[in-house]
Order: C-alpha cells, then sequence, then structure tokens
C-alpha cells in the first residue's frame, strides 16, 4: 500500500514538473481555463504608460498585454492585487490586452484570441470609439474603455504556449531549422 502511495506522489510531482509553467521573477502563474495552457502575469506598478507603448514592453519580453478569457480567470487576476508589491500605486486601474479595432469596429485582443469573454458594463460597451484601449479596475471588478493614450500600469503575461519561432528555439534549442506554424487561440 505505501508502495502504491508513494507511485502516486511520484506521478503527481512529475507532472506537476512537466506540465508548470515556470515563471520568470515578479510574474504569477495563472491556469488558463480554456486550453491547457497557462500564462504567467506581471503587474507594472512603478512604471504608468499609454497602451501602445505598455504592449511594446510586453512584446519586448515575448508577450502581450493579458488577455482574459473567462470569469474564471478574471478572478484569479483580480486576486493578484493580493500578491503584487506596492499595487496600491496603480489606484485599482490596469492596461489589459483589449482594444477597439477600426478593421472589425469591435473589440479585439492584442494577442489574436477570439473575443468571446468581456467583463465591460453594457451602458460602456454599446458604442466603441476609434483608438480606445481597455483597462480592469480592480475597484469594481469591471474593464472599461478609455483613451489608448491615458497613462496606467500594466498586466503583461507571457504563455507557455510559443507564439513565435524564437521562443521554439529558446525552448528547444536543438530544435530543427525550418519552417514553423504558430497557431494562436
Amino acid at each position: 500500500m505505501y508502495k502504491n502511495i508513494f507511485l502516486l506522489f511520484l506521478l503527481v510531482s512529475i507532472l506537476h514538473i512537466t506540465f508548470s509553467l515556470e515563471c520568470p521573477d515578479k510574474y504569477y502563474y495563472i491556469q488558463n481555463y480554456g486550453n491547457n495552457y497557462g500564462e504567467c502575469v506581471h503587474i507594472e506598478v512603478n512604471d504608468t504608460l499609454d497602451f501602445d507603448s505598455a504592449q511594446k514592453i510586453c512584446r519586448k519580453g515575448n508577450g502581450n498585454l493579458v488577455t482574459i478569457l473567462n470569469a474564471i480567470e478574471n478572478n484569479e487576476i483580480l486576486d493578484l492585487e493580493n500578491h503584487v508589491k506596492n499595487f496600491e500605486l496603480c489606484n485599482g486601474k490596469v492596461w489589459i490586452g483589449l482594444e477597439f479595432s477600426n478593421y472589425t469596429n469591435n473589440y479585439q485582443w492584442v494577442s489574436g484570441q477570439d473575443n468571446i469573454y468581456t467583463n465591460i458594463p453594457t451602458q460602456q460597451s454599446s458604442s466603441p470609439i476609434p483608438d480606445t484601449g481597455v483597462y480592469f479596475d480592480f475597484n469594481k471588478n469591471k474593464w472599461y474603455p478609455i483613451s489608448k493614450s491615458t497613462k496606467l500600469c500594466y498586466m503583461c503575461e507571457v504563455s507557455d504556449n510559443p507564439q513565435s519561432c524564437l521562443q521554439i528555439k529558446e525552448k528547444n534549442p536543438s530544435a530543427q531549422t525550418g519552417f514553423y506554424t504558430i497557431y494562436i487561440q
């Protein structure tokens, strides 16, 4: 019996190590319940930026402004304010990766993922306007559109799902050179 318990413990430990993402310093792991991948999320509290500048900083780290796919993930991100040092410097307002697209005439995620969930109050979302980004108001647990030129704290995510050929090569230096198709969900 003890042998079986030990084997079960060993199996669970191996699976946890195999399937969990090791997050960089100051990032927190969030399970993405829309698929088998998770992401590491970081809230930058010491530097406020406009939407486009915040996205550029996230891209430099091989990520994006955070994408929130459902209410469970929204609540996990809401809980981050309890763990992030100096979060009060943000006044509860943090950029997420949702922006108005002139091409689709609707909001879409900078990550390219489908916009299947929203937490924008209905009176705010009725008429989106160009050059608008969306911030997460942690005080109200709602999202609000605002001019992309507004300077706010921001939330970057780095996924364990590779989003570029460079990330494939970094994860596996012996990966063959060639063409790869990256599917972004």
